[in-house]
């Protein structure tokens, strides 16, 4: 786990210090790393992925831009790396200091970063508006000092352009990118002007273990109005909302969970649906959870319980 935080000296001018806290819970451990130096800028989240060595170590890493001495702005591609100790040197306070590498991928220009995670042996990094960038552990790791990305872009209907996302606000709100199971999903809520029940929820799965052209594939479209004539549905007493936040989980494989607001403001639903493990047949309610807690227009964290079979979580 990987907490940024930031500290003010009231008595130095200048920028605040700021610091990455990591947390091992196999070993136990935790270290305190500063952040990127001055010639680095993150893009989009500021919190690094933590990736696993075979040394039983860690190295975070971090997408952004490095500083151009010729144009003083932060225009070249860049990834900045910490190697965090192995747990046989987990008593030794040195470590690697952040180094910066230069990265080669097809888009550079309009990318931004909404999420990272691994998947099968591959950092991930993925735009809500564009699609995901990725390269293999062993390629990041390795001496050289640039990074060979691939990409792969969102199908062609869901990419969207810097302007017109500065229009629709909160990507989170409406889509998003994870791991379930083996694959990656790709999650579009998408409102319509005729009303609640004919909003469009999409799935799109794509597979990096394929040899072959990897590309999305669409696994699911389905109206909310589908969703609202289930049995269970309305034995559980599901409010008639728009759906927001959907959630990927890597361990509920063939699950999308999303959060239903109480038509009162006073309380959201989390509603996990089976739409991947039945293919070619209609969604399914496989769970439903109250959250007793004001409806907020942002992310909720939940405790990590949550998706477990119990009562409303207060």
């Amino acid at each position: 786990m990987v907490i940024r935080l930031a500290f003010t000296a009231h008595h130095i001018t200048g920028p605040l210090r700021a610091y990455y806290l990591v947390y091992d819970s196999a070993n136990a451990s935790l270290f305190m790393l500063p952040v990127q130096s001055p010639e680095f800028r993150s893009i989009g989240t500021s919190c690094p992925l933590p990736l696993p060595r075979e040394d039983g170590g860690y190295t975070l890493a971090l997408l952004g831009n490095r500083l151009c001495p010729a144009t003083d702005r932060y225009d070249s591609p860049a990834l900045c790396l910490w190697s965090l100790p192995a747990p046989s040197d987990i008593s030794q306070n040195d470590m690697d200091q952040c180094v910066v590498k230069g990265r080669h991928h097809l888009n550079d220009q309009s990318f931004n970063v909404h999420m990272a995670f691994s998947c099968n042996g591959n950092a991930v990094w993925g735009d809500l508006t564009q699609g995901i960038m990725y390269c293999s552990y062993s390629d990041l790791l390795k001496g050289g000092d640039i990074v060979n990305f691939k990409y792969v872009r969102l199908p062609e209907k869901h990419r969207i352009t810097y302007h017109q996302a500065l229009m629709m606000g909160e990507m989170h709100f409406h889509r998003n990118i994870g791991l379930v199971g083996n694959s990656i999903w790709f999650v579009s809520i998408t409102p319509s002007d005729s009303g609640t029940g004919h909003t469009m929820v999409e799935v799109w799965t794509l597979d990096l273990t394929k040899v072959e052209k990897r590309e999305w594939a669409t696994l699911i479209v389905f109206r909310m109005q589908n969703i609202w004539e289930l049995d269970a549905f309305n034995k559980k007493g599901l409010p008639k909302s728009l759906p927001r936040f959907p959630i990927l989980r890597q361990q509920d494989d063939g699950v999308l969970y999303m959060l239903l607001p109480d038509l009162t403001g006073s309380k959201c639903y989390l509603v996990g649906i089976d739409v991947g493990r039945s293919r070619g047949k209609w969604p399914q309610i496989v769970s439903s959870r109250c959250l007793a807690l004001p409806w907020m227009r942002r992310p909720v964290v939940l405790p990590v319980d949550f998706f477990e079979p119990r009562g409303m979580v207060e």
